[in-house]
């Protein structure tokens, strides 16, 4: 995550706001891949009588099976990298979204070439 603290001070100070305003980190849509595919697949598939699953089904209301359901399905998880960009869908994007960038450069009176398709 690079260095937060200085990132959002300078975020706040951009934005003319009390950069001494603390802000904690929010992580979402993290890279995560299943530890376990055979678990993903168990809770997926409906409930056989007399499994395990059955009888949580009959034993515990709807919203208490879906907290331990959300909760093995967090505590299955590792994380993991997000794989590189492909290097032609990067330069695709970049053609793409060139108009963009150059109005948003305007915008905020920054060089923003670096995002643009040339610069590789």
């Amino acid at each position: 995550m690079g260095n937060f603290p200085e990132t959002v001070t300078r975020l706040l100070e951009f934005l003319e706001v009390d950069s001494s305003f603390r802000i904690s980190p929010v992580f979402s849509n993290r890279a995560a891949l299943p530890r376990s595919q055979r678990l993903v697949k168990y809770l997926k598939e409906p409930a056989r009588p007399y499994s395990l699953k059955w009888w949580f089904k009959l034993m515990l209301p709807l919203p208490a099976r879906q907290k331990v359901k959300r909760l093995i399905r967090r505590r299955n998880l590792k994380d993991t990298a997000y794989p590189p960009m492909d290097p032609g869908l990067s330069k695709e994007l970049r053609v793409r979204y060139t108009g963009e960038i150059l109005r948003l450069q305007e915008i905020i009176g920054r060089d923003l070439s670096h995002w643009l398709a040339n610069s590789e």
